[in-house]
């Protein structure tokens, strides 16, 4: 018995593929080494069976001309790749403002020397930044961020057809704003408790001038670590709103984005 292959289908099927495991790859949480690659794998491909049928024919011509060359179809898988990366860079701003806002925090307060490789981060880290990453995915999960992921895969299919991607200037203002407005967060969520630490540090220089023989240094270290993390914990809930203004701006640059390439 000979089964009928449709090997449009199957190609079409290929690139859906090939482009919700790139964008899961590269998203926020989903993408998290922490989480098993046959796992990422399994979700990949069930959220291509589900997005397949609604998506629809793709367009014939482009798919059988990638059948019948192995180079387009290295360039298109290349493409899938590349806006799967681009989606997960600006997903990522919200994730990276809590963490550069955390390493402000530490530095200002003395925890760096406590500093230890996070292989989540690939980077070395501290207690507050695994703090406030933690704290960041419960808030995006909280925040209805995988709603996101699931909007932002299905508006690429309906704005960016496969071998239709095209990196454009306003792609690129998109980018340097959202990385400019991540800096600005960072700074905002972090002011707290870098402006008492600022203020108890000149406190404690004035300090050292009246009284020469206080070993200032070691107070003051022991100090920082105590103040900081009082004025952290006390302002903790802003940074439950600051996160949401966050995600809710890269939910923004997100569809922004889509709708450029």
């Amino acid at each position: 018995m000979n089964i009928p292959i449709d090997e449009v289908a199957i190609f079409s099927f290929f690139f859906v593929l090939v482009r919700v495991s790139s964008i899961v790859a590269f998203f926020p949480f989903f993408g998290e080494d922490s989480i098993p690659i046959q796992v990422k794998v399994l979700f990949s491909l069930v959220l291509a069976a589900i997005f397949f049928p609604m998506i629809g024919q793709f367009n014939t011509t482009f798919i059988q001309s990638t059948m019948n060359s192995p180079i387009k179809m290295m360039f298109a898988v290349v493409m899938e790749i590349s806006l799967g990366l681009a989606i997960g860079f600006i997903a990522r701003l919200s994730f990276d403002a809590v963490l550069t806002a955390a390493h402000f925090i530490a530095a200002q307060m003395g925890l760096t020397v406590a500093s230890f490789f996070d292989p989540s981060q690939h980077a070395n880290g501290g207690n507050i930044q695994k703090l406030f990453y933690v704290i960041a995915m419960l808030l995006f999960l909280s925040f209805n961020g995988h709603y996101i992921l699931l909007s932002v895969i299905e508006e690429t299919f309906h704005k960016i057809p496969p071998g239709s991607l095209n990196f454009s200037g306003r792609f690129t203002e998109i980018l340097i704003v959202g990385v400019r407005s991540m800096f600005i967060w960072a700074i905002k969520l972090s002011a707290p408790v870098m402006l008492v630490t600022m203020i108890m540090n000149a406190g404690m220089g004035l300090v050292a001038r009246a009284v020469p023989q206080m070993n200032v240094m070691m107070v003051a270290f022991s100090v920082n670590i105590l103040v900081g993390l009082v004025v952290l914990f006390v302002s903790l809930p802003f940074l439950r709103e600051g996160f949401e203004t966050i995600t809710n701006q890269v939910g923004d640059a997100l569809f922004s984005a889509v709708s450029v390439l």
